[in-house]
This record gives C-alpha cells, structure tokens and sequence, in this order.
C-alpha cells in the first residue's frame, strides 16, 4: 500500500504518469486481499471498484487497455483460487455438506463482534469509494466537455461562418 501511494503521488506530479505499475500494483494489492480474505469474500468487489477507476483513467500503455486490467484483475482473484485447489496454497474456503465454510487467514479465530466490524466498514468504503471516484470522474468529464465547448464557441467567433 505504501507503494502504491508513493505511486501514486509521482503519478500526480508527472508529465507522464506511470499508469502501468498502477495495475501491476492493484494486481497484487488484488492478489493479497484473495489470500487474506479467500478470493470470493472481499476482493471482487474492491477489483471492480479499482478496475473501473483504472479504465476510466487515461491509457498511456497497454497495461492500462480495458481488457489487460481485466484479465489482470480475473487472474488475481482465480489464480490464488486454482492454486489452493492444486493443493500449492492451504485453502480458505471449503464445504460443509450444503454450507460454504470459509477460513480466512486474516480473521482467525476471533468473535463474531469484530468480524461484523469489519464487515460493516467494508461494505461502507467499497460503496463510498466507488460513489467518489465516479463523482471525480463525472467531475472531470464534466470540466473536460466544458473547455469543449469553450474553444468551439472561441473558434465559432474567430472563423467567420461561411454562406
């Protein structure tokens, strides 16, 4: 995650952001969380939140294509999954006659309080934070189709209409 942000404050500054390392960086972040968590309890939501916000952004490889940052996404969260059922990695999830069983690592053995907590404010930053990065995103497209409209309306003044 420190990583990430060190990216991520170059990424503002640059002429030219690295927007590569982003997903490669995602991409692990993606992979830990399916490890942490098994790969069905917490990391598709937070890939879907960070892939659309990685397609939405400018693409200045083809790292940063729609379809790379799926298929990254995908093998982040169904690579750990094959590995534990290739017996690699021990499983975090399992199943108990109709019930699914899942044993994430990074609960253990606590109560039941904790693992709500935790629960509840994942629910909550997964829905706040996609909700802000669209309002950033709407926010910039919004400014985007204004300086548009500008520089048509300038153009249309400067270029005498022709009959």
């Amino acid at each position: 995650m420190l990583v990430m942000g060190a990216v991520s404050l170059y990424n503002i500054k640059a002429a030219q952001p690295l927007t590569g390392l982003v997903v490669i960086g995602n991409a692990v972040i993606i992979t830990v969380l399916a490890r942490m968590f098994s790969p069905f309890l917490i990391a598709p939501g937070i890939a879907a939140a960070l892939a659309m916000a990685m397609v939405f952004t400018p693409r200045f490889s083809w790292l940063g294509h729609g379809f790379t940052i799926a298929v990254s996404m995908i093998l982040s969260i169904l690579g750990p999954l094959a590995l534990e059922y290739l017996g690699v990695l021990d499983p975090t999830m399992g199943f108990e006659g109709s019930k699914v069983v899942f044993h994430a690592p990074v609960i253990g053995e606590h109560s039941s309080i904790p693992v709500l907590i935790a629960g509840t404010l994942y629910v909550a930053a997964l829905i706040a934070g996609a909700c802000l990065i669209a309002e950033i995103m709407r926010a910039r497209n919004r400014a985007a189709h204004r300086h548009l409209l500008m520089q048509a309306w300038q153009l249309r003044q400067l270029v005498p209409a022709s009959k």
